[in-house]
Protein backbone atom coordinates (compact mmCIF):
# COMPACT_ATOMS: atom_id res chain seq x y z
CA UNK A 1 0.00 0.00 0.00
CA UNK A 2 1.25 3.75 -0.99
CA UNK A 3 2.15 6.29 1.53
CA UNK A 4 -0.45 9.08 2.31
CA UNK A 5 1.09 11.74 3.38
CA UNK A 6 1.22 15.48 2.35
CA UNK A 7 0.57 16.30 -1.08
CA UNK A 8 4.64 17.92 -2.62
CA UNK A 9 4.64 21.86 -2.90
CA UNK A 10 3.60 24.89 -0.24
CA UNK A 11 2.11 23.82 3.03
CA UNK A 12 -1.57 25.80 3.29
CA UNK A 13 -1.06 28.14 5.75
CA UNK A 14 -1.50 27.58 9.51
CA UNK A 15 -3.30 29.84 11.91
CA UNK A 16 -3.66 27.82 14.92
CA UNK A 17 -0.09 29.32 16.71
CA UNK A 18 0.42 32.87 17.41
CA UNK A 19 3.42 34.67 18.58
CA UNK A 20 4.14 36.25 21.85
CA UNK A 21 2.32 39.25 20.79
CA UNK A 22 -0.78 37.48 20.10
CA UNK A 23 -0.50 37.87 16.23
CA UNK A 24 -1.48 35.10 13.77
CA UNK A 25 1.44 32.59 12.67
CA UNK A 26 1.45 32.02 9.62
CA UNK A 27 3.54 28.56 9.01
CA UNK A 28 5.44 27.73 5.77
CA UNK A 29 8.20 26.67 3.96
CA UNK A 30 11.31 26.20 6.65
CA UNK A 31 9.92 28.36 9.33
CA UNK A 32 7.08 29.87 11.15
CA UNK A 33 6.88 34.16 10.79
CA UNK A 34 4.78 36.63 12.19
CA UNK A 35 4.80 39.19 9.25
CA UNK A 36 3.58 42.16 12.00
CA UNK A 37 6.88 41.22 14.00
CA UNK A 38 9.01 41.38 11.15
CA UNK A 39 7.56 44.09 9.55
CA UNK A 40 8.10 45.91 13.16
CA UNK A 41 11.25 44.85 13.04
CA UNK A 42 12.33 45.89 10.10
CA UNK A 43 10.99 49.26 10.44
CA UNK A 44 12.46 49.59 14.18
CA UNK A 45 16.24 48.73 12.34
CA UNK A 46 15.52 51.55 9.41
CA UNK A 47 14.60 53.87 12.41
CA UNK A 48 17.92 53.12 14.77
CA UNK A 49 20.75 51.67 12.21
CA UNK A 50 22.16 54.87 9.98
CA UNK A 51 24.10 51.94 8.04
CA UNK A 52 20.96 50.28 7.25
CA UNK A 53 19.11 53.22 6.46
CA UNK A 54 21.64 54.52 4.46
CA UNK A 55 22.15 51.92 2.76
CA UNK A 56 18.72 51.06 1.75
CA UNK A 57 18.07 54.34 0.51
CA UNK A 58 21.04 54.09 -2.24
CA UNK A 59 19.45 50.72 -3.31
CA UNK A 60 16.15 52.25 -3.61
CA UNK A 61 18.05 55.33 -5.35
CA UNK A 62 19.80 53.24 -7.96
CA UNK A 63 16.97 51.39 -8.77
CA UNK A 64 14.86 54.29 -9.62
CA UNK A 65 17.91 56.18 -11.45
CA UNK A 66 17.76 52.58 -13.34
CA UNK A 67 14.10 52.25 -14.09
CA UNK A 68 13.48 55.81 -14.29
CA UNK A 69 10.13 55.29 -16.88
CA UNK A 70 9.16 51.75 -14.96
CA UNK A 71 9.36 54.11 -11.91
CA UNK A 72 7.43 57.03 -13.32
CA UNK A 73 4.53 54.45 -14.26
CA UNK A 74 4.27 52.65 -10.99
CA UNK A 75 3.90 55.73 -8.96
CA UNK A 76 1.35 57.19 -11.38
CA UNK A 77 -0.40 53.53 -11.78
CA UNK A 78 -0.58 54.07 -7.82
CA UNK A 79 -2.02 57.03 -7.73
CA UNK A 80 -4.48 56.13 -9.70
CA UNK A 81 -5.10 53.18 -7.35
CA UNK A 82 -4.99 55.58 -4.28
CA UNK A 83 -7.39 57.91 -6.08
CA UNK A 84 -9.84 55.08 -6.79
CA UNK A 85 -9.93 56.07 -10.57
CA UNK A 86 -11.56 53.20 -12.45
CA UNK A 87 -12.55 52.62 -16.03
CA UNK A 88 -16.41 52.52 -17.12
CA UNK A 89 -15.88 48.79 -17.35
CA UNK A 90 -15.14 49.23 -13.43
CA UNK A 91 -11.47 47.77 -13.97
CA UNK A 92 -8.41 49.88 -12.52
CA UNK A 93 -7.67 52.74 -14.40
CA UNK A 94 -3.68 52.76 -15.40
CA UNK A 95 -1.01 54.76 -17.40
CA UNK A 96 -2.11 52.52 -20.26
CA UNK A 97 -5.58 53.98 -20.39
CA UNK A 98 -4.01 57.56 -19.54
CA UNK A 99 -1.79 57.28 -22.63
CA UNK A 100 -4.92 56.16 -24.80
CA UNK A 101 -7.03 59.03 -23.71
CA UNK A 102 -4.23 61.63 -24.06
CA UNK A 103 -4.24 60.33 -27.73
CA UNK A 104 -7.71 60.72 -28.10
CA UNK A 105 -7.96 63.72 -26.48
CA UNK A 106 -5.02 65.01 -28.66
CA UNK A 107 -2.89 66.16 -25.86
CA UNK A 108 -5.48 68.69 -25.13
CA UNK A 109 -7.65 69.51 -21.91
CA UNK A 110 -11.05 68.64 -22.44
CA UNK A 111 -12.44 71.56 -20.37
CA UNK A 112 -10.51 74.55 -22.20
CA UNK A 113 -8.85 73.11 -25.38
CA UNK A 114 -5.71 74.23 -24.08
CA UNK A 115 -2.67 71.55 -25.54
CA UNK A 116 -0.60 69.86 -22.49
CA UNK A 117 2.32 72.14 -24.17
CA UNK A 118 0.97 74.99 -22.91
CA UNK A 119 0.47 73.87 -19.60
CA UNK A 120 2.65 73.96 -15.81
CA UNK A 121 1.74 70.28 -14.82
CA UNK A 122 0.56 67.30 -16.82
CA UNK A 123 -3.51 66.53 -17.62
CA UNK A 124 -5.14 65.20 -15.07
CA UNK A 125 -7.39 62.27 -14.89
CA UNK A 126 -10.71 63.65 -13.99
CA UNK A 127 -13.05 61.25 -12.04
CA UNK A 128 -16.44 61.53 -10.34
CA UNK A 129 -16.10 61.32 -6.59
CA UNK A 130 -19.23 59.24 -6.41
CA UNK A 131 -18.76 56.75 -8.78
CA UNK A 132 -15.15 56.85 -8.87
CA UNK A 133 -15.63 56.50 -12.95
CA UNK A 134 -12.90 58.24 -15.21
CA UNK A 135 -14.18 61.09 -17.27
CA UNK A 136 -11.73 62.95 -19.04
CA UNK A 137 -8.53 64.49 -19.15
CA UNK A 138 -8.54 67.96 -17.71
CA UNK A 139 -6.04 71.02 -17.14
CA UNK A 140 -5.79 71.58 -13.16
CA UNK A 141 -7.78 74.77 -13.56
CA UNK A 142 -10.79 73.19 -15.19
CA UNK A 143 -10.25 70.20 -12.98
CA UNK A 144 -10.40 72.49 -10.02
CA UNK A 145 -13.39 74.71 -11.54
CA UNK A 146 -15.68 70.72 -11.16
CA UNK A 147 -14.00 70.61 -7.90
CA UNK A 148 -14.65 73.73 -6.63
CA UNK A 149 -18.52 73.61 -8.24
CA UNK A 150 -18.85 70.34 -6.20
CA UNK A 151 -19.66 68.41 -10.16
CA UNK A 152 -22.80 70.63 -9.48
CA UNK A 153 -24.77 71.25 -12.94
CA UNK A 154 -26.76 73.81 -11.54
CA UNK A 155 -24.28 75.63 -10.47
CA UNK A 156 -21.91 75.25 -13.53
CA UNK A 157 -25.08 76.52 -15.47
CA UNK A 158 -25.64 79.57 -13.52
CA UNK A 159 -21.70 80.47 -14.07
CA UNK A 160 -22.59 80.21 -17.15
CA UNK A 161 -25.79 81.97 -17.50
CA UNK A 162 -23.55 84.96 -15.45
CA UNK A 163 -20.62 85.07 -17.97
CA UNK A 164 -23.18 85.22 -21.10
CA UNK A 165 -25.30 87.95 -18.95
CA UNK A 166 -21.97 90.21 -18.75
CA UNK A 167 -21.09 90.25 -22.16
Amino acid sequence: MAKTGPKPGPRPYNYKEFCPKGHRRIEHGSGKHCYQCDRARYKKKYQMDQNFKKALNARSKKWIEDNRDRYRIMARDYAFKRQGIANLDGTQFSMNDYNRHFQIQGGMCKGCGRHQSELKRTLIADHDHKTGFFRALLCDNCNKALGHCEDNRSTLLNLLRIISHAE
